[in-house]
């Protein structure tokens, strides 16, 4: 039984995972895909009531790999939505202060998710519940683009190009040993 399964039969919430991906198969970056899962599946966990219900679904659909986490929880108000993808940020309830938490889960899971060339948005009010979603494009394959027909489609993540992915953060290496100082700024 997964955590995500034990934190929702603790408070009775009814958990649903549907997938429409039939037998094909991705390639990603499998830490930051699990902590995009993670995080989503975590905040709606934690901030839907007991006897509440949260939906996960996962489709291919436009070219995109769709990933929708949907709650029954308290909702984000409409002036509060364009600030939860921001490091530190936390909606100012009391329910919101009453769960851990540092504000930065989303906002880390943002940036995954656009290291992958995807977006994400969110889709709430007051009192109505969220739904977060996730859409990460499958670029074209060397074979021909992914269809539910194919059997099995792989992409590997090393073929992306820079560019298309339109990230230009800087990172600050402190490592006293060269050698891996030089391995490190190379992945």
């Amino acid at each position: 039984m997964s955590h995500f399964a034990i934190a929702a039969r603790k408070k009775f919430i009814d958990l649903t995972f549907e997938h429409e991906l039939g037998s094909l198969v991705f390639e990603f970056d499998l830490i930051k895909m699990d902590q995009i899962v993670s995080n989503l599946i975590g905040n709606a966990l934690k901030f839907t009531p007991k006897d509440g219900s949260v939906w996960v679904a996962l489709e291919y659909s436009g070219g995109n790999v769709v990933l929708s986490v949907a709650d029954t929880g308290q909702g984000i108000p409409k002036e509060n939505q364009s600030m939860v993808f921001e490091r530190f940020y936390q909606v100012d309830s009391k329910l919101s202060r009453s769960h851990e938490g540092m504000g930065i889960g989303l906002s880390l899971t943002k940036d995954f998710v656009e290291l992958h060339g995807g977006t994400i948005s969110v889709e709430s009010g007051k009192n109505e519940g969220s739904v977060f979603t996730v859409k990460i494009p499958v670029p074209q394959l060397l074979e021909g683009s992914p269809s539910k027909s194919d059997s099995t489609q792989y992409h590997d993540l090393n073929e992306f190009e820079p560019d298309r992915i339109n990230v230009k953060k800087k990172l600050l290496l402190v490592e006293d040993n060269r050698e891996l100082r030089v391995h490190i700024a190379e992945v």
